[in-house]
């Protein structure tokens, strides 16, 4: 295993501190300890977090405010627009406040320019699972096969090699189950009514390429570095799956460090 590409990627990676006062006063303001208080499992929080996010962050479409601070999006969602990135955002402070390891991945189909992201999603560091695993609080879901939930890199492979074929994607609150048969599973609506946000075959197409923003920093007001733009960043870690076919053992991939 790669350990030693692993640990400079640790070694580099900006962490936000779970003590940060305003991360302390965002958990206390939203009681958040209380949304994910009746899970059972782990997963079950997980779930029980990303729905609250989900239901927050209620009206999707076009930004009508130009912040990834997690407070600000928060004090503001009822009255604004916010993407993917704002619920990303949000999750990845809530769950480091919690006392998970989390972070923003920035997705992108093959034919990007490589320079900004078509979606953002999290990995957390599952205790449970003992692995890395996704969770979109977009669309509120995460993918599975064989009841283990799935990393973006072992998600990407599976739906570019077999088109999905071993994936069950589990949504909601409640877990329903679903498979690619499915698709399009339709979430909510632009809040405009110009569209329709959900899973669908095109937007799997953007699991070809990830690239990890070095922080997983999101309580600076004044920051304005994004996720969305990779050029902001000195060395964002960027994996094309098609680079190699696929077979990289992504347990072996800088990002996927054992957080022990």
């Amino acid at each position: 295993m790669n350990n030693h590409v692993q640990e400079q990627f640790k070694k580099s990676y900006i962490f936000e501190d779970p003590n940060n006062p305003r991360l302390v006063k965002m958990l206390a303001d939203y009681k958040l300890k209380e949304v994910i208080a009746p899970g059972t499992s782990e997963l079950d929080q997980l779930f029980l977090l990303s729905t609250w996010v989900f239901n927050w962050i209620a009206r999707f479409g076009k930004p009508t405010m130009q912040t990834e601070e997690a407070v600000t999006i928060l004090e503001n969602a009822h009255d604004n627009l916010f993407y993917c990135s704002h619920y990303v955002a949000v999750f990845v402070a809530a769950a480091t406040g919690l006392g998970w390891q989390a972070r923003a991945i920035s997705q992108a189909i093959q034919e990007t320019d490589y320079r900004g992201s078509y979606h953002n999603v999290v990995e957390v560091w599952s205790r449970q699972f003992n692995r890395w695993i996704f969770i979109d609080p977009t669309h509120n879901n995460v993918f599975t096969r064989d009841g283990i939930p799935l990393n973006c890199y072992e998600i990407g492979r599976d739906w570019f090699r077999h088109k999905g074929a071993n994936l069950l994607i589990v949504m909601g609150q409640e877990k329903k189950e679903y498979t690619v048969k499915d698709f399009p599973l339709i979430v909510r609506e632009f809040f405009h009514k110009d569209g329709q946000v959900g899973i669908m075959d095109k937007g799997m197409d953007k699991f070809a390429i990830h690239a990890w923003p070095p922080t997983n920093c999101y309580l600076k007001p004044d920051e304005k570095r994004t996720m969305e733009r990779w050029d902001d960043w000195d060395a964002p870690i960027i994996i094309n799956g098609f680079d190699n076919n696929w077979e990289d053992k992504w347990e072996e991939l800088a990002p996927y460090y054992k957080n022990e």
